[in-house]
This record gives C-alpha cells, sequence and structure tokens, in this order.
C-alpha cells in the first residue's frame, strides 16, 4: 500500500510541476502579446481615450510578462537549488 501512494504522490508533483510550468508559459505570451497590442494601438491611438486604453493595456501586459519572467527565475533557481 506504501508503494502504491508514493507512485500517486510522484504522479501528482508531476502533474502540479507542469501546471505551473505552463502556467508561467502563458503568462509570458499573454503578457507580451498585451504589450505589443497597446504598443501598437498607440501608435494609431486618435483620441485621449484610445491614448489612455492602449497605455492601460500595456501596463497589464508589462505586469503580467514581469510577473511570468520572475516565476521562470524562481523557478529556475528553485530547479538548481533542488538538483545540486
Amino acid at each position: 500500500m506504501s508503494g502504491h501512494s508514493d507512485g500517486l504522490a510522484d504522479i501528482l508533483s508531476i502533474v502540479i510541476v507542469l501546471a505551473v510550468e505552463h502556467w508561467i508559459i502563458a503568462s509570458l505570451i499573454v503578457g507580451l502579446i498585451m504589450y505589443l497590442v497597446g504598443a501598437s494601438i498607440n501608435e494609431n491611438a486618435q483620441t485621449n481615450a484610445g491614448a489612455i486604453a492602449s497605455g492601460i493595456i500595456g501596463v497589464c501586459g508589462q505586469f503580467i510578462f514581469g510577473f511570468g519572467v520572475l516565476a521562470s527565475i524562481i523557478g529556475i533557481v528553485k530547479f538548481i537549488w533542488t538538483h545540486t
């Protein structure tokens, strides 16, 4: 019984690691896309509302991208720390 639960714990930990890695990758992609969309809207903004909207989208994109970068750095450091 002990061996069976250890296998289940291993599978669960692998699933959690894969989910977190995909979440980090998704935040990097979404943040970069939002930043680029905000920048392109700002280039073509004709009104103050367009400029404000592009600024909000761009800042949110930078925040999400920065969070993804920070999470990936933490993940790399944790991986190196546990495997040395």
